[in-house]
């Protein structure tokens, strides 16, 4: 098995000429097969780590996007109490404002009583 691999481009200074060196190495065969071997190995890890990968972001984008859900309807369920609260601020003045009138018309009622017993 010869396995080459391309080491450098050395542009010679006058002539302007690349030259392209080459260092070719003839490996044993079973150098060859543990050098795949590892390789294949490599690729495996990358694509378990890819795999892995993926799946951290997809559960990163559903936790975002619940707690995104979850954001809204907090926020919608601040916005419904406050106006719960200016709903009851409003009956509890509505409601003083009916005390005071019945306060009014009992003191009418006993001021009537009164001079009805004169």
């Amino acid at each position: 098995v010869i396995a080459a691999t391309l080491v450098t481009i050395v542009p010679p200074v006058l002539t302007g000429i690349a030259r392209i060196v080459f260092k070719v190495k003839v490996l044993p065969l079973d150098e060859y097969d543990s050098l795949n071997a590892e390789l294949e190995k490599t690729k495996n890890d990358l694509d378990a780590l890819n795999g892995t990968d993926m799946k951290v972001k997809e559960e990163a984008s559903a936790n975002f996007e619940a707690f995104n859900s979850a954001k809204r309807k907090k926020d919608a369920a601040e916005e419904q109490n406050a106006a719960d609260k200016k709903k009851i601020a409003s009956l509890e003045w509505k409601v003083g404002e009916l005390k005071k009138k019945m306060a009014e018309a009992e003191a009418m009622a006993a001021s009537f009583a009164k001079m009805n017993k004169d």
